[in-house]
């Protein structure tokens, strides 16, 4: 039932069938989401224990910036309504991170997630060719200007759709291609080639950007210095020489005339002088009338990291990207023996590399998109923990005392020898464990 619930969330939040598909609405999906995941949290078969809501760095980061979001609300928001907004999101983090315990189940969460990914490009590049049930052709031959769009709340624009779609190319290779039998092959490519045309179709310079660098830098993600030196050459030249063909590409060189453009960067000047004199930020939600007040025309911030920095303050923007950092340090320094573990962690390191960049030209910090790959990480990290005391005990023999100073864990280099020590001995001893 735990995974299931996350599947059900995970599919509701990119399908959006509420939104759509006459009379799904009143089923009240979304609830029975949330209320599955909140069940199946407090009745695990061998019961839960509070240790196991912070058994590695994300999950500490990940409670901390849950309090600094309550405890730095203002009006409109207040801390009970701000609660009431995103608890279910820190809910389905805990959810995940305790639901995917071993690699064959994270594997098919990302299956899962690549697919919907997929359908959505589906479903709005079919718009075009006369399959629309879900109104779009009108919305991206009328107020987008033959830019595409996905008539879904959070879809609905070129930018948030195309930056959207922007890791499904790089998982279908891994998911289809890479150490793939030849039959895989052949099919994988012409499946990435939907998600490629969708975001072409929006026209979304910063989705050009965005799969760019998550392109290149996925697939020189641990590869041989020699190899990767020669990928970013090549990017760096005739990638980016093609990149300009793209269209409105050529808009970037006339930046200091572009009005759009100059309106984000109004946008970051007040977001950081906001972050540099609110230690506690402007409270959640109260960007754009800032904005508003200080220019007197309305302008979204369009990035995340301008929302984070002036509503939650500097803490809140260094809680927010701890949790990246620890993010990448697992994928980094975690050593893999099996291609299926390999594949997690390419496909983890696809997913955190495209919001990162994403996130720089687009205002995602209340997607269910970050806690969906935070908890990816954290449930990785647990994973390979796990193996790792397995490891060890199948060596000694035994469970390895908590008072005994170990070596630093290869798999974890910024854990210190005695943080690691107590992690293992934790996990010997316990049970197993927007929208």
């Amino acid at each position: 039932m735990d995974f299931f619930s996350i599947i059900l969330f995970l599919g509701l939040y990119y399908v959006r069938p509420h939104e759509w598909i006459a009379g799904a609405g009143m089923l009240r999906l979304n609830s029975i989401a949330i209320g599955l995941a909140i069940w199946s949290l407090f009745n695990r078969r061998r019961g839960l224990g509070w240790k196991e809501f912070f058994h590695t760095p994300h999950d500490t980061f990940m409670g901390l910036y849950f309090v600094w979001f309550l405890w730095t609300a203002v009006a409109p928001y207040n801390a009970w309504t701000t609660f009431s907004l995103i608890y279910p999101l820190f809910v389905f983090y805990w959810v995940i991170v305790l639901t995917l315990k071993n690699i064959p189940r994270l594997l098919q969460f990302l299956h899962w997630w690549t697919c919907f990914i997929v359908f959505v490009a589906v479903l709005a590049v079919a718009s075009e060719y006369g399959i629309d049930p879900t109104g779009s052709f009108d919305l991206t031959h009328g107020i987008m200007k033959e830019r595409l769009a996905l008539n879904l709340s959070i879809f609905n624009n070129p930018n948030a759709l195309g930056h959207s779609i922007v890791p499904a190319v790089a998982m279908l290779y891994f998911v289809g291609f890479w150490k793939r039998p030849v039959f895989s092959m052949v099919f994988a490519p012409v499946i990435m080639a939907i998600p490629i045309w969708c975001i072409f179709l929006t026209a979304s310079k910063g989705a050009f950007v965005s799969a760019f660098a998550t392109i290149v830098n996925s697939f020189s993600f641990k590869r041989p210095i020699a190899i990767q030196i020669t990928i970013f050459a090549l990017a760096g030249t005739m990638g980016w020489t093609a990149m300009q063909a793209l269209p409105r590409m050529s808009e970037i060189s006339s930046s200091k005339t572009d009005a759009a453009i100059q309106g984000r960067v109004l946008a970051f000047k007040l977001g950081l002088d906001l972050m540099n004199h609110k230690f506690y930020g402007i409270g959640y939600g109260n960007f754009a009338a800032a904005f508003l007040k200080k220019y007197h025309f309305p302008k979204n911030a369009h990035s995340t990291y301008v929302f984070i920095g002036s509503e939650l303050g500097k803490p809140g923007l260094y809680l927010f990207l701890g949790i990246f950092y620890f993010g990448f340090r697992t994928l980094f320094s975690v050593k893999t023996t099996t291609d299926d573990e390999e594949r997690v962690r390419r496909l983890l390191f696809v997913l955190l590399i495209s919001f990162v960049v994403s996130s720089w030209m687009i205002g995602w910090y209340n997607r269910a998109t970050y806690w969906l790959i935070a908890a990816a990480c954290a449930a990785f990290h647990r994973i390979m923990l796990e193996k790792e005391q397995d490891q060890l005990a199948a060596e000694t023999g035994e469970n390895p005392p908590a008072e005994v100073e170990a070596k630093p864990r290869p798999a974890l280099a910024y854990a210190s020898p005695r943080t690691a020590v107590a992690t293992l001995h934790s996990a010997v001893t316990v049970n197993d464990i927007n929208l």
